[in-house]
């Protein structure tokens, strides 16, 4: 899962690269919600190797490490 996108966001001192691999990660995305008074929040899952026309045997190769 992403934790979004943005193309400067590299440039943010507190962005989280790694977010979308870190539980605690989540678990803060949860907590922030709760103290909204959200009933529900919904994390899509995205596992997956997505073809971006880069070539085929590097994705292939991805594949197999996942």
């Amino acid at each position: 899962m992403s934790s979004g996108h943005h193309v400067a966001s590299w440039r943010y001192p507190e962005a989280n690269a790694e977010g979308g691999l870190d539980f605690n990660h989540f678990r803060k995305i949860a907590e922030t919600a709760e103290r909204g008074k959200f009933d529900t929040i919904f994390f899509a899952d995205g596992v997956s190797v997505r073809d971006r026309g880069q070539d085929k045997d590097i994705i292939s190769r991805a594949g197999h490490v996942a």
